[in-house]
């Protein structure tokens, strides 16, 4: 009798700890793999999305300079540099004042360096990318030389597009 129940132990069904072990290792170099790729993706697309708000923006204030014939005043970082940008507040014209408000795609907000500053340009002030995500949003505007060109990274706190 005891025979046949050691037997019939041996023939139930399950996984043995081996098994489960190799899916757990399997499982692991899968995700070792697939997590760079994602974050690379994931700061790929913020450059992009950073770079093209970038280009919008400076569209917009090299649109209202052609029709004003000057450039706007000085602004606050994350808010809207001057009231006309936005024909009289309502979020329509050259650009939405949301556009200026938000955070961009890097951290920090939009800054315009405008008339009375010594230089026209749109800054990103208090931004989170690091040199790596700044070079691939240069070579998308710019040279890619985050030390040069129109697009510099003034300090650790201050990226500069320049108008002018």
């Amino acid at each position: 009798m005891d025979s046949q129940l050691i037997a019939k132990n041996r023939n139930t069904k399950g996984f043995t700890l081996v098994e489960i072990m190799v899916v757990v290792v399997v499982i692991a170099i899968l995700a070792a793999i697939a997590i760079p790729t994602f974050m690379n993706a994931q700061m790929a697309s913020r450059a992009a999305k950073f770079a093209n708000d970038l280009k919008k923006l400076s569209a917009a204030v090299t649109q209202y300079n052609m029709e004003y014939g000057e450039w706007a005043g000085d602004g606050l970082p994350g808010t809207t540099p001057n009231y006309s940008l936005t024909y009289g507040g309502t979020g329509e014209g050259f650009i939405s004042s949301t556009a200026w408000t938000s955070e961009t795609a890097i951290g920090g907000r939009w800054d315009w360096e405008g008339l009375g500053t010594g230089s026209i340009g749109i800054s990103c002030r208090g931004y989170s990318a690091t040199d790596e995500q700044i070079e691939k949003i240069d070579s998308l505007i710019d040279d890619g030389d985050i030390n040069a060109g129109a697009f510099t990274k003034v300090d650790s706190l201050q990226l500069y597009l320049s108008l002018e």
